[in-house]
């Protein structure tokens, strides 16, 4: 479960719904059950009874496993400064503005290590893992790494687009979908890493800023048009 977004400190919420009897219909009531850091923190990723939440250069690992008492247990500081987190059993993926990927062993939280990293040109904003596979967002646009040795993260292909950085990305099956500033959209055939073919392209006029893909339907946010 991943949750983006710029936040000034870290909300853990409960969702129900209650039946609204006059319209027949359910209204979503959320409200905040606790609080725990200062902040500013800009990107978080549960996974287990973990939170990793980044805020600057410190990654910050919170125990959730009591929502009403969350405790951060650990952190680890990467060079600059941190923009996307994605969690995968024991390691910790976390792109970094300026240097790129690390790679962060928590399987004891208390005392997370890096145990390796790829440096891409000007760092890199967003990753997903799939797989043996780590795919970065960047200013060269989309980067495939090899993961399966995470000690020694192997670049395998890098597909861009002439004056434009990848800020976004989604993978979905054999696909990518990948946002580029200010307003262009990529969906890349992934099937074979090391050579990621183009197969669609549109530019939709104004900016966007995230992606999400399912089998029949491709989700889109943005600026002034939602």
């Amino acid at each position: 479960m991943k949750i983006t977004g710029k936040i000034l400190f870290l909300l853990i919420l409960v969702i129900f719904l209650l039946s609204t009897a006059i319209h027949a219909q359910d209204s979503l009531n959320v409200r905040v059950i606790s609080k725990v850091l200062s902040g500013p923190y800009n990107d978080i990723f549960k996974c287990g009874n973990y939170c990793y939440a980044g805020g600057g250069s410190r990654l910050s690992i919170i125990d959730v496993s009591n929502p009403a008492r969350p405790i951060e247990v650990g952190h680890y500081y990467v060079p600059f400064y941190i923009s996307d987190i994605f969690v995968v059993d024991t390691l910790a993926y976390v792109t970094d503005l300026v240097t790129g990927l690390h790679i962060i062993n928590v399987s004891n939280p208390a005392m997370p290590h890096e145990v390796g990293s790829f440096t891409s040109r000007w760092g890199a904003y967003e990753v997903q893992i799939v797989g043996d596979y780590a795919y970065l967002a960047g200013i060269d646009g989309l980067i495939i790494l090899d993961i399966s040795n995470p000690s020694s993260p192997t670049e395998l292909s890098v597909s861009g687009v002439t004056g434009r950085c990848a800020i976004a990305l989604y993978v979905h099956g054999d696909y990518a979908y990948v946002l580029y500033t200010m307003d262009y959209l990529r969906i890349l055939d992934i099937s074979a890493p090391t050579s990621p073919s183009e197969v669609y392209h549109m530019s939709t006029r104004f900016f966007l800023w995230d992606v999400f893909a399912t089998d029949s339907f491709l989700y889109l946010a943005c600026d002034t048009h939602g």
